[in-house]
């Protein structure tokens, strides 16, 4: 199995590119170090943050995408959904609930 060249791109109210590197155990090292913190602020830069990642992906690429948090009410999702096809992007999402929906978070003990 080939891999290229990973990224990790960390998004709250902005968008942060926390790696960039063929290095699988730094890249390892990088996503082991990341925590949840704060929560409740809802929405957050996915749309934002996907489009950076839509900049460094090759065609045919893989994107893992994880949020808890709604995107910007003025988040353009169709022209990010008409990029993901044009791309030929797999796009894999885990989506936990929404950051402003109270009754959709999981309590941690």
């Amino acid at each position: 199995m080939h891999l290229g060249i990973g990224k990790l791109i960390e998004f709250k109210d902005d968008v942060k590119v926390l790696a960039f590197t063929k290095d699988l155990p730094l890249l390892q090292k990088v996503i082991e170090g990341l925590t949840a913190e704060g929560g409740g602020l809802c929405p957050e830069a996915s749309v934002e943050a996907l489009n950076v990642a839509l900049d460094h992906v090759k065609n045919n690429g893989v994107i893992f995408f994880s949020t808890d948090a709604s995107p910007y009410d003025d988040a353009d999702m169709e022209a990010l959904s008409a990029r993901l096809k044009t791309q030929q992007v797999k796009f894999n999402a885990v989506v936990s609930g929404d950051g402003g929906d109270k009754d959709s978070w999981n309590e941690v003990k």
